[in-house]
């Protein structure tokens, strides 16, 4: 809601963008087996909802491909701690302390 307020966006850019990351939630949270997550001491929304509200707002603001690509890169490093930057000199790390 508040990319959309931003970019004073309607009511349909909310509508498209909700749905987006839903769709996004849903299809990580069954990737990711809520089974083996609950086991390992996570909770499957608080992995996969990161990636919903990177991809709801992205499609408000409507990025180009290399800018979702970093945005979820950065969502990735939030919601499982990867070492990924420590392989492409991302300042990800930084992030995650914050």
């Amino acid at each position: 809601m508040a990319a959309v307020e931003r970019c004073r966006g309607t009511l349909g850019d909310l509508l498209v963008g909700g749905v987006a990351g839903y769709e996004v939630v849903m299809r990580v949270g069954e990737a990711l087996n809520a089974e083996s997550v609950y086991a390992r001491g996570f909770h499957p929304k608080g992995v996969a909802g990161v990636f919903g509200a990177v991809v709801a707002v992205v499609r408000v603001l409507g990025l180009d491909s290399d800018q979702i690509q970093h945005a979820l890169g950065l969502a990735g490093s939030m919601a499982s701690g990867s070492f990924a930057y420590s392989q492409t000199g991302s300042d990800g790390k930084r992030l995650n302390a914050g």
